[in-house]
């Protein structure tokens, strides 16, 4: 989702559903897509394979609050198929992998 402004519906949903224990997923193909907000109260995110340094450093920027920057930036795959799940109650980083899809995409052979 892209937030153009604060009054913005989801980006109520986002401050309003803060504490109300409510499971909420976003997804954007690039992290500045990304409200910044979300990089704050998600208690669980996960992070998919981001080859460019901006955008690792952009993620990090945003969750050195509770990490360690230098190991945020480390830690994001820079392969396909692996992610970074992040549980942020219990302070966990781990690399993790996707199944590999059975039909091989354009995308794929690159």
């Amino acid at each position: 989702f892209y937030f153009r402004h604060p009054t913005d519906v989801r980006m109520q949903l986002v401050i309003g559903n803060r504490h109300a224990q409510k499971d909420m997923a976003y997804v954007a193909r690039r992290p500045q897509g990304l409200h910044k907000d979300i990089f704050q109260v998600a208690d669980t995110l996960a992070l998919f394979h981001q080859r460019q340094a901006y955008a690792r450093q952009y993620i990090a920027e945003e969750m050195s609050g509770d990490f360690d920057t230098k190991q945020i930036v480390r830690m994001i795959p820079r392969e396909k198929f692996q992610y970074l799940y992040i549980h942020r109650p219990t302070v966990t980083m781990v690399v993790k992998e996707t199944r590999k899809r059975s039909v091989v995409t354009t995308s794929d052979r690159r």
